[in-house]
């Protein structure tokens, strides 16, 4: 029985040896599925345990990496054959919840604010997979643990709290940097050297904190746990007494990729309305502003308005609000959504052209 798992335990190892540099990709990708999969609403109880679960497991394999880098275990060959898989296990976790990760930043902002963030992390998975780069030891992968850790704490205390702004963000970063601390005082309880936990543990870890800090700061860090469902420029807006917005537009019907009138032919006595949905958790409340701004002759954009929005959370299709504007000129427009704390969560550009009405308009009509 003994000589037969043993025998297994050379078969996995030879079958790692030989796909050493397949693996750690397949293993992502594996887990990227997996999060495309069952990944659910970010305010989700079982989405928020899973993560947690998954960031503990990969604590805990990266402890065992650190102090049995080769783990030889004779007497229990079982156990052996089951470490032989810690590496392959570590790149599913880190694959699932980096994915997930960067599926609510990509929800939760516009992709021309949130592109230098989102680049970071793929850099960091990417890089990861080869060979070079996996030579600067297990580093990379408490860098990768930091990430996880305070993308996690970034959103679970804005939903704990039901708010977001500075004061939360800078709560996250002190639970990371406690976490931080106790994975240290662990290693040093173990008798790792000093060295190995200054330049593998604390500097990569400090490093990934001293990044969401300087993003956060010049805004570029996505506001989650909120998210721009949905936004239109429309030319009426009606509720129906089934608690629908009927929303009037000219768009024709082949313009299947603008949302309403993002060529907006103005009338006289026309006014602009931008329409949105914007997810945010049960028990959150928070106010936004539309910010309206018009393209200038050097090009740059002038903000001309910006309009408060009371927001609650907990409506599965978003918080539903809008904008009125009546007094404006030809030109490109674009309407922005931002939080308190003056972060981005979207976006819509639309083009203003006076027209000299002829007949009766012929509206049609979206509902939300």
């Amino acid at each position: 029985m003994i000589k037969a798992i043993q025998r297994k335990v050379e078969i996995s190892k030879s079958f790692l040896e030989q796909h050493k540099t397949l693996v750690p990709f397949v293993t992502f990708l594996a887990g990227f599925l997996f999060d495309i999969i069952t990944l659910g609403r970010i305010d989700q109880w079982p989405v928020i345990v899973q993560q947690a679960v998954f960031i503990l497991l990969s604590t805990a394999i990266l402890i065992t990496l650190f102090l049995k880098p080769e783990w030889k275990t004779p007497q229990y060959p079982k156990l052996e054959m089951i470490l032989e898989f810690r590496m392959a296990t570590l790149h599913f976790l880190f694959g699932s919840l980096l994915s997930s990760y960067t599926i609510f930043y990509f929800k939760s902002s516009s992709f021309s604010v949130s592109f230098f963030f989102l680049l970071v992390i793929a850099v960091l998975l990417i890089a990861n997979e080869f060979p070079h780069f996996q030579k600067l030891g297990l580093g990379v992968k408490s860098a990768l643990l930091g990430v996880c850790t305070l993308s996690y704490l970034s959103y679970l205390i804005p939903i704990l709290f039901g708010v977001i702004g500075a004061g939360v963000f800078i709560l996250s970063i002190i639970v990371g940097s406690l976490f931080l601390l106790l994975f240290i005082l662990l290693l040093r309880k173990k008798e790792l050297s000093e060295e190995k936990i200054q330049k593998q543990v604390f500097i990569p870890f400090t490093s990934v904190i001293l990044v969401f800090l300087v993003t956060y700061f010049f805004k570029i860090l996505p506001p989650v746990p909120l998210s721009l469902q949905y936004a239109g420029v429309y030319h009426t807006i009606e509720k129906t007494v089934d608690n629908k917005y009927k929303l009037g537009h000219l768009k024709p019907w082949w313009n299947f990729w603008s949302h309403g009138d993002q060529s907006f032919k103005a009338h006289k006595g026309d006014q602009i309305i931008v329409f949105f949905r914007l997810f945010a958790p049960s028990n959150f409340e928070e106010q936004v502003h539309l910010v309206w701004s018009l393209k200038n002759a050097r090009g740059d954009w002038e903000p001309q308005d910006k309009i408060p929005i009371q927001i609650s959370g907990g409506r599965g299709s978003g918080f539903r609000g809008y904008g009125v504007k009546s007094n404006f000129s030809e030109g490109d427009w674009k309407t922005t959504v931002i939080t308190s704390d003056d972060r981005e969560v979207g976006r819509i550009y639309f083009n203003v052209k006076s027209v000299t009405r002829t007949d009766t308009l012929k509206l049609k009509f979206d509902y939300h």
